[in-house]
């Protein structure tokens, strides 16, 4: 892509996408290690091997979420673009064709309404437009050959069974998480920097971005930013 492209597609993107709620999430996963508050117990189908991996929380604002509009369809590549996404929590995978207007068909969108279920309680949710927006700019962004990209998924869509269970072992999990509502992802790729990819999404992203160790932090609420 060309750099005068890069600045138009950031400058719509931002007068698109800005739109103004509260709330914060709170991600937890260990990428390196394959563990974390969502990995099992290869005996007992429990989660085993939590470890906190925060170094600051994201800042909390008590203003009640708005509604939020779906995004204009944008073009912010040429051909498309394909991905091959990886729970980093089941190893389950699944590629994906998104196409220049980011509208995804029925079925692709069906499709990965699933990929980010809450896969522990098996419970899926019509994930949110502006935060898969979002995911799919910042992965255009790393594509510069056309090949298809390799994504790691730490955490998509949570019930609120689970974030229960996730804030009864940190504290640092929130009450009204993003996740909860289909409108938070945390995500990876592999060969690209978390500092890199976070300062990348802060330029895309007019949410939330928090930045961790193993992972980026990215959803639709109000703007803002911690981490690295």
């Amino acid at each position: 892509m060309k750099r005068c492209a890069h600045v138009s597609r950031r400058m719509v993107l931002a007068g698109l996408l800005a739109a103004p709620s509260a709330a914060a999430s709170a991600p937890l996963i260990d990428l390196t290690k394959g563990t974390g508050i969502f990995a099992l117990d290869n005996n007992q189908g429990r989660p085993t091997g939590f470890q906190s991996l925060y170094t600051q929380d994201p800042a909390i604002s008590a203003q009640p979420p708005n509604t939020l509009e779906p995004a204009s369809p944008l073009n912010p590549f040429e051909t498309g673009l394909r991905l091959n996404l990886r729970n980093a929590n089941i190893d389950e995978q699944m590629s994906l064709s998104v196409p220049p207007t980011l509208q995804l068909s029925a079925l692709d969108r069906q499709r990965l309404n699933h990929f980010l279920r809450d896969w522990r309680e098996n419970e899926t949710v019509q994930m949110d437009d502006q935060v898969l927006q979002y995911l799919f700019l910042i992965c255009a962004e790393h594509n510069m050959h056309g090949s298809a990209l390799d994504v790691l998924i730490a955490s998509g869509y949570r019930s609120t069974k689970t974030n229960e269970l996730l804030r009864q072992r940190s504290r640092e999990v929130a009450v009204n998480s993003w996740h909860t509502q289909g409108k938070a992802i945390d995500f990876y790729l592999p060969g690209v920097s978390n500092r890199q990819l976070g300062a990348k999404a802060r330029d895309i992203c007019t949410g939330g971005v928090g930045v961790y160790s193993n992972f980026v932090h990215i959803d639709s609420g109000a703007r803002r930013q911690w981490g690295a």
